[in-house]
């Protein structure tokens, strides 16, 4: 019982650390490589437009993770290449917290003091769209 629950908090932690993909659009043939554009007057012919994914990188992963699941993904479905389209920030709703603290004067009075501090979590998912080069 012990191993499948280490198993399972591993899988959970894995999970969260990695990198968050989501695609949403059409799948072909694996490929072994694509093209990489980071603007789209770059692409060099007419395409056709597979789909669309964001990817968000984990605790222990970066921007560079996300690109790499994105290329790898892309392989996955069949594109032929794949524009990136920026990087959004997200924001979590802020979180206020307000300590106060007491300290007795010499004289016998009090001075109290109230510091109220803002948490927000920040990430960032990378955005591109995978396309397919309509062959003449």
């Amino acid at each position: 019982m012990k191993r499948y629950l280490v198993m399972i908090l591993s899988a959970v932690l894995l999970t969260a650390c990695g990198v968050s993909v989501s695609y949403v659009g059409k799948s072909y043939a694996p490929v072994q490589s694509v093209d990489l554009w980071f603007d789209w007057r770059d692409v060099p012919c007419d395409y056709e437009t597979m789909g669309h994914i964001d990817a968000s990188p984990g605790l222990f992963t970066n921007i560079e993770d996300a690109q790499a699941a994105i290329e790898a993904r892309a392989r996955e479905a069949g594109a032929d290449a794949v524009v990136f389209e920026g990087v959004r920030r997200n924001a979590s709703a802020p979180e206020y917290k307000t300590t106060e603290r007491s300290e007795k004067n010499i004289d016998g009075s009090v001075t109290r003091t109230t510091t109220t501090t803002k948490e927000q979590a920040i990430s960032h998912t990378l955005m591109a769209t995978f396309i397919k080069y309509k062959r003449p």
